[in-house]
């Protein structure tokens, strides 16, 4: 049965299939400890008497009951609740200016993991104050994503998100704080390329030498004897770097008006 059922009217038209959702039930205990047994069932803890809550539950103040049967029925609705709101998440999306700046390197790790992705551009100050007045930015700052359900801000903390949900952050804590490390000084390196445009034109050609001797002798040699293959090889990569793609080009005089404008500084 292939009939299509709305997730909500706040969905507006959108629609999922029901064979779908028909398909992840049926996986749905590989997921689930939970298992049928005599007299009910709880989340935590031992089986309790039917009607009775279980302690563990109990001792947490959740008011939670053990299920006195039904419990396949129980746990099917939930995982279909589940794959829902994973449904409904969508694509992220970026809110920043139109440019490269902090989000860039997020563009690439998405583009890298193959995930569209919408961007919500910040054009004037009344779109960052709507952010900021609307409680949705914890440090007052800009990039936010919005992603599973969360708003997520800070550079850093966004890339290990989406790393580790396309399973790019290494396959130990080894591996993972080898990345962390290329991150923290690709970071230190990016801080200084991300504020340049912003120099005045007296400061720019001593900060320009800066760059370069720091890039030509402590950060590229580094990241060349880790890399085993040009990142750009891979095909998702590839479609990036074509034109037309969501790779910002360069930052322009226009577009540096519309950053102090909207950022006020």
């Amino acid at each position: 049965m292939t009939t299509e059922y709305s997730l909500g009217s706040w969905m507006g038209s959108r629609t999922v299939k029901r064979t779908l959702v028909e398909k992840l039930v049926k996986s749905s205990t590989e997921l689930w400890s939970l298992q049928p047994c005599g007299g009910g069932c709880s989340l935590l803890g031992p089986p309790s008497s039917a009607g009775k809550e279980s302690p563990s539950i109990k001792a947490a103040g959740t008011g939670l009951r053990s299920w006195p049967g039904g419990a396949e029925q129980r746990r099917s609705q939930d995982f279909i609740r589940k794959q829902e709101t994973a449904i409904m998440a969508g694509k992220p999306k970026l809110h920043y200016f139109n440019a490269r700046g902090r989000v860039e390197s997020l563009r690439w790790l998405l583009a890298t993991a193959g995930v569209e992705f919408e961007e919500i551009l910040i054009t004037c100050q009344e779109d960052l104050d709507k952010l900021k007045s609307g409680g949705r930015l914890m440090f007052q700052q800009v990039p936010m994503v919005e992603i599973d359900g969360m708003e997520l801000v800070q550079t850093r903390a966004i890339l290990n998100y989406f790393a580790s949900k396309h399973n790019l952050y290494g396959k130990d804590l080894k591996e993972r704080a080898l990345i962390d490390m290329y991150v923290e000084g690709m970071a230190d390196l990016n801080d200084m390329v991300v504020v340049f445009p912003m120099h005045s034109p007296e400061e720019k050609d001593a900060k320009l030498a800066l760059i370069r001797e720091k890039t030509t002798n402590r950060y590229f040699p580094a990241f060349e004897k880790a890399l085993k293959t040009r990142i750009s090889d891979l095909p998702t990569v590839k479609k990036f770097l074509q034109p037309g793609s969501q790779r910002k080009p360069l930052l322009t005089a226009e577009a540096i008006a519309e950053a102090r404008k909207a950022f006020r500084f």
